[in-house]
């Protein structure tokens, strides 16, 4: 009897693992100089496997599902975090992943370790109108960026449906299949179990990730914030900022916020961002902050920081106006395209035509 229920529990095992589907393109997470996340959603907790390599003919290094986080779908689904690491600094890699006769590929580049050049995407608030954020998707493609940072609002709830047919598009999930992306949590996504299901920080030891994290890219510095939870002294994200300022060991430090401190129009001035600006942003020299939230472009520079609003990327577009600390501003859908380059930090925000908003440029 114990031989017949273990041949049948055997079967339905075999069966699950047979029958288990990949439900939409991996996409990517996570980049740093050694190692980078595939997210991969399946119908199934069973692990997925990927193969890779520096070439396409030698995809001879292998990775399976770390852990795997649920979204709240019925019936519910899994997405896994397939974990590459050991990887060489400043390399590209090829990546395959296989399952039941469906075949999915991408590339990626690791991050630099010391001063080579880089290039990064920014964009903000590509929620709701889906054409708008297709285009910005496939132009910030065509500038071949090493990762991007997102500006939070990535779909106009945190359902499991809003994800679907907002955010993973078929232009985005080309773009983020060899692009990864970090994202600074917006109001509408929110600190929900989509959004931890869907998006991992490089930290990827830390069991109680809240939406916030640093990484460096070279010599730049990133510190992405949740602007969803607690920013004040006895946060445990004031401290998070606190120490990973004190410990940069960047030549740039920029910060990524969905919440801007400092606006000219739209959802006007944050004054618990400010506070956090003031309390720990200045007097540490941070550099750029980059922010979305209020659906335009603006550039505004506050006590020796460049803050910028780059949120138009597909959210219905605000009206902005022009404060004392604004140095230009624009009613624009918008994406911007950032490049280090021999101690150089440029950043470039285009429009929608792909005309030139603004360029800062940072010299160290």
């Amino acid at each position: 009897m114990k031989k017949i229920l273990f041949s049948l529990l055997s079967i339905i095992l075999l069966s699950n693992s047979v029958w288990s589907k990949i439900l939409m393109q991996p996409y990517l997470q996570a980049v740093t100089d050694s190692s980078i996340v595939i997210m991969v959603e399946s119908d199934s907790p069973e692990p997925i496997s990927a193969n890779y390599g520096t070439s396409t003919n030698s995809l001879n290094l292998s990775a399976k599902t770390l852990f795997y986080r649920t979204t709240d779908t019925e019936p519910k689904t899994y997405v896994h975090r397939v974990y590459l690491n050991n990887l060489i600094p400043d390399s590209k890699y090829y990546y395959s992943i296989s399952e039941n006769g469906a075949n999915y590929q991408g590339n990626f580049t690791t991050s630099p370790k010391n001063d080579n050049n880089f290039t990064f995407a920014i964009m903000g608030d590509c929620r709701s109108q889906v054409k708008i954020h297709s285009k910005i998707s496939e132009d910030i493609a065509a500038h071949n960026p090493n990762f991007s940072i997102y500006l939070g609002d990535l779909c106009f709830t945190s359902s499991y449906s809003a994800w679907k047919d907002e955010f993973f598009i078929p232009a985005e999930l080309k773009l983020s299949a060899n692009v990864p992306f970090a994202n600074a949590i917006g109001n509408h996504e929110g600190s929900k179990p989509n959004t931890y299901a869907f998006t991992q920080s490089p930290d990827i030891n830390n069991k109680e990730d809240l939406g916030y994290f640093d990484f460096y890219s070279g010599p730049v510095h990133f510190i992405v914030l949740n602007t969803e939870v607690g920013l004040s002294k006895n946060s445990k994200q004031y401290q998070f900022v606190k120490n990973a300022l004190e410990n940069n060991k960047g030549k740039f430090i920029v910060v990524a916020a969905h919440i801007p401190a400092y606006v000219g129009g739209g959802h006007g001035e944050n004054q618990n961002v400010i506070a956090l600006t003031k309390q720990l942003l200045e007097p540490n020299k941070v550099d750029i902050v980059l922010a979305g939230d209020s659906h335009f472009y603006q550039h505004n520079l506050v006590n020796g920081i460049h803050h910028l609003i780059i949120a138009g990327g597909g959210a219905p577009l605000y009206t902005p106006k022009s404060k004392d600390y604004t140095i230009t501003t624009s009613k624009s859908y918008c994406y911007a395209i950032a490049n280090y380059s021999e101690n150089m930090l440029t950043i470039t925000v285009y429009d929608i035509d792909n005309k030139i908003l603004d360029t800062i440029k940072i010299k160290k």
